[in-house]
């Protein structure tokens, strides 16, 4: 059960961080709160709470990193991830949603 509890951890923190800012645009779109007006001249501020729920994954590795692991081992993982290390492939992967993101526009 210790080696499965960071992920346990990690996958609660992802979903509750992420549904926070959609649970929060819904119950504004409901008029339940209000956080601003719920037309189309508001769209972008919309757009910075989805934006706010699609970073929950990796706020949540990082808060889960960061209370599971000493200064040591936080200093070692992130040694471990350097850019040199990318394949061409892992480049393309890295750089894929700018690539899309052009089309929707």
């Amino acid at each position: 059960m210790k080696r499965s509890k960071p992920i346990v951890v990690f996958v609660l923190l992802a979903y509750f961080i992420s549904w926070l800012a959609f649970i929060l645009l819904a119950l504004n779109h409901r008029h339940f709160i209000f956080l601003f007006p719920d037309d189309s001249a508001h769209a972008r501020q919309q757009d910075v709470w989805h934006s706010f729920g699609a970073l929950g994954p990796i706020l949540a590795a990082l808060l889960t990193l960061r209370h599971f692991h000493n200064e040591g081992n936080r200093r070692q993982f992130r040694r471990s991830y350097s850019v040199n290390k990318l394949s061409p492939k892992g480049w393309l992967l890295s750089f894929s949603p700018l690539l899309i993101l052009p089309f929707p526009l």
